[in-house]
């Protein structure tokens, strides 16, 4: 009976080396020239069967190996998948960093929206150690970029509409329309969003949306019109 438990617990370990070594393999794959998000993701998924399988959460929060793994192999390796799977959301989250900041210097704001979102995601989970305190840096970067972002968004979007107000009045349909949309879309956001970023352009930003759709339907019609055969 004894042999048949070591036999077992032989061949449980080779398939907790083995699911620990796929994580391994994709996360080497994954920073092989240019970091792949995608492989990164997958290898931090790996690691995450493997500590499903194979540990349990203590009082702090972090991983130990589970009743029954707890010789030396399991002892190294649990903790060592924990803090790889940390690494490697630090460095999702400074990718998505460098994203969202490329999307808001040239104001294509959703764009930066959505990225410093994914920073949220992947920063919002203690770490081990030192990391911690990175992730909370990064954290704090993006929460701070948000209510930059809504302000200057709103901004550009009501200087936008002021613009293709302008634009129609010269008789320039075409820049007009474009401007309309642009500031359709940067007006596009919920009450509730305008009233904590932007009070002060909280009811004039919603009717200026408002106007836009009708704005962009007249002028749709006007430009029809003006080309050959448009009636």
């Amino acid at each position: 009976k004894d042999e048949m438990v070591l036999v077992l617990r032989n061949r449980e370990k080779q398939a907790a080396q083995a699911r620990f070594h796929i994580g391994k393999v994709l996360e080497s794959r994954s920073s092989d020239g240019l970091y792949d998000q995608t492989l990164a993701e997958k290898s931090i998924e790996a690691y995450e069967v493997f500590l499903s399988f194979y540990a349990k959460k203590n009082l702090k929060s972090q991983y130990e190996p589970r009743s029954g793994f707890d010789d030396p192999w399991f002892t190294k390796h649990v903790p060592l998948a924990e803090q790889r799977i940390d690494t490697m959301r630090l460095e999702q989250a400074r990718g998505f960093l460098a994203i969202a900041e490329f999307y808001e210097k040239k104001s294509e704001w959703t764009a930066a929206q959505k990225y410093y979102s994914e920073v949220n995601r992947v920063t919002q989970s203690e770490m081990r150690g030192d990391q911690d305190a990175n992730r909370q840096k990064i954290n704090a970067r993006a929460n701070a970029a948000f209510g930059r972002l809504f302000r200057k968004r709103i901004e550009s979007a009501v200087s936008d509409y002021q613009a293709a107000k302008a634009a129609n009045r010269s008789s320039q349909y075409e820049k007009a329309l474009r401007l309309y949309r642009r500031a359709h879309v940067g007006l596009s956001l919920r009450r509730g969003v305008l009233d904590q970023y932007a009070p002060a352009f909280t009811d004039e930003a919603l009717r200026m949306r408002a106007r836009t759709e009708e704005d962009m339907r007249r002028l749709d019609g006007v430009i029809a019109r003006q080309r050959p055969g448009g009636k």
